[in-house]
């Protein structure tokens, strides 16, 4: 088995041909009916199958059986011949889910008190998604307060055109009254237990969507995706390995090219239901899958999913899949470390009932499981560990068996040339789609938000957004010659651009026309007592000072105020331009200024 080869079997061929196992002498709609449900989800009993305990894994050869695949890669609707951003943009979150938002939001408001609250209308709404679109990866700053910075010394930070998308800033902070329910609602036990049931409505109309409108290509992978957030969260998950260490949870399918989002699951706590054998992550796998079931997907994943029995199930529904995998039940993980791989690139395989279980040793021992690919057959120089062509400046290779190394060879870092099997290449190829999307609607963690749910609300509308751009490329080439690339940012602002569209905004203030007056209109009668501007800040008003001290004698009490003005004629410090107070004039028109 060293290196691939059929001669070192841990198990004869004959064992495996006289396994009497019940799963592999199964039909696939035996087996289908073995482990299928027609109870209600929420009654759902598990997967009440096992894996016998005799399975012989050997060094059988086997070519997988590959069907036709069976849908047209592409949008599965008519689309908009218009052109606009926004068109695309409404397939994904429709005006319904706009209305729908601005009844709740404004029922919302009047549950909880609002002040002064306007209704807000779906000409509004529609730019405060343009705003959170700006706001999340556009222009970003840490509080939206900042949006709305207008003093002199605050001039360089100033985004009056962000500030202008409303009639004033208090409308702004009126619409973080948006609801995503009916607040009116009296809420079941069930969906006081549903954690994300206050975002339910948003998330299932746009995951309806997106598994709708789309067609996948044949490799489609699955991964975890993270929604960042610290706060306090029943829901809240830890992963170290990932860039978002805390935050909700997705698990996602997506088409292994374009990223396009085909189906969402959020973790929302520890389910109590049973899964059988099939283990939880295998079920949500399923749940993934099951608008895909006999349409010949390849499905790629990592070893937080990967098991025999999860693939066996997935091949009776018209699936196959590949992955990384760790020990689980019914893997070989034990045979497979025992055979002796010496150099980088041997290859150690077992199969049973067309599945292989694969080690490739790299830098470290990688473990596969697919029911994708055949055993591979490795070149003979694998062995000695020196390929044909080892000079490190021949060009690379199109072989995609075959990738480059820098290895340490007495002391040296040389490049060296090692082989990778086929199913190693289609993993790296084809399992980057969830991380393609995932960076593509990245919600940004630097600007601060309390409320964990408006996180979830900004991922799917991203998620709406990115899904939008990738039915755009069918209508409208993205690459078009002798142009620059239309990439999602070039997208991003058209749609805001087009949600804003007509909506009254902010004007400016008219500004006062200046009256020029005639040099000898106001160069008369002018005198000497002009304020001038003193040093310093911290100077009493001399007739409000006269007030204080005279009311004083009275038992009343009146404010002194400070000032920086002064008579340049009686070099007295005088108030100047306050509410009330008209002390400069006073002092220097009455005789008694302080009554």
């Amino acid at each position: 088995m060293n290196s691939g080869s059929d001669n070192d079997n841990l198990s004869s061929s004959s064992d495996e041909s006289e396994d009497s196992d019940s799963l592999s002498n199964t039909s696939d709609d035996e087996l289908e009916n073995l482990f299928d449900s027609d109870d209600d989800e929420d009654d759902f009993p598990g997967f009440g199958v096992d894996l016998p305990d005799d399975i012989h894994w050997g060094n059988v050869r086997f070519q997988p059986a590959i069907d036709q695949f069976r849908l047209t890669p592409g949008p599965a609707i008519n689309l908009p011949d218009s052109g606009r951003a926004l068109d695309f943009f409404l397939l994904f979150f429709d005006n319904e889910l706009i209305e729908q938002i601005v009844r709740f939001t404004n029922a919302n408001a009047v549950v909880k008190g609002a002040r002064n609250w306007q209704a807000v209308t779906s000409e509004e709404m529609k730019v405060f998604l343009a705003f959170l679109i700006i706001s999340n990866d556009l222009v970003v700053v840490p509080w939206d307060e900042q949006y709305f910075l207008s003093t002199w010394n605050t001039k360089i930070f100033h985004t009056s055109n962000i500030r202008n998308l409303f009639s004033s800033r208090k409308r702004l902070f009126q619409l973080k009254y948006i609801y995503f329910v009916d607040p009116w609602h009296v809420l079941t036990e069930d969906e006081r237990n549903d954690h994300l049931f206050g975002i339910r409505n948003v998330s299932s109309s746009v995951i309806n969507k997106c598994r709708t409108l789309f067609n996948c290509g044949r490799e489609v992978s699955v991964d975890e995706a993270m929604i960042p957030f610290k706060g306090r969260l029943s829901i809240k998950v830890r992963m170290p390995d990932k860039p978002v260490k805390f935050g909700v949870k997705f698990f996602v399918l997506c088409d292994a090219k374009s990223g396009y989002c085909k189906n969402v699951i959020i973790y929302a706590g520890k389910d109590d239901r049973a899964a059988g054998n099939l283990g939880k992550t295998g079920k949500i796998v399923m749940e993934l899958m099951q608008d895909l079931y006999r349409t010949n997907h390849y499905l790629y994943m990592d070893n937080f999913y990967t098991s025999p029995i999860l693939f066996r199930l997935l091949k009776a529904r018209g699936i196959l899949a590949a992955g990384t995998a760790r020990p689980r039940q019914g893997y070989p993980s034990n045979e497979l470390k025992a055979v002796q791989l010496r150099s980088r690139g041997q290859v150690a395989w077992l199969s049973w009932n067309e599945m292989l279980a694969l080690r490739w040793k790299d830098r470290k021992d990688v473990f596969f499981l697919s029911t994708i690919h055949a055993p591979p057959e490795v070149p003979n120089w694998v062995d000695t560990g020196t390929a044909p062509d080892s000079d490190p400046d021949a060009p690379e290779e199109e072989d995609p068996t075959i990738v480059r190394r820098r290895v340490r060879v007495r002391g040296e870092w040389q490049s060296q040339k090692i082989y990778r099997p086929p199913i190693v290449a289609d993993y790296n190829r084809y399992m980057g789609g969830v991380d393609l999307c995932d960076q593509m609607t990245r919600v940004n963690k630097s600007k601060k938000q309390q409320r964990w749910y408006m996180r979830v609300f900004i991922k799917f509308l991203l998620l709406a957004i990115y899904n939008a751009y990738i039915l755009e490329g069918y209508e409208i080439p993205h690459n078009g010659r002798g142009k620059r690339k239309r990439d999602l940012l070039k997208f991003k602002q058209d749609l805001c651009v087009q949600l804003v569209g007509t909506t009254p905004t902010r004007s400016k203030a008219a500004k006062r026309q200046r009256q020029n007056m005639p040099p000898e209109d106001r160069l008369e009668n002018v005198g000497s007592h002009l304020p001038l501007k003193g040093v310093g800040n911290d100077h009493r008003c001399v007739v409000c000072e006269k007030k204080y001290t005279e009311a004083k004698k009275t038992g009343e009490t009146l404010k002194r105020h400070k000032t920086s003005y002064k008579c340049g004629q009686c070099n007295v410090y005088l108030c100047i331009g306050l509410p009330g107070e008209s002390c400069f004039v006073d002092y220097h028109t009455k005789t008694d200024y302080w009554k």
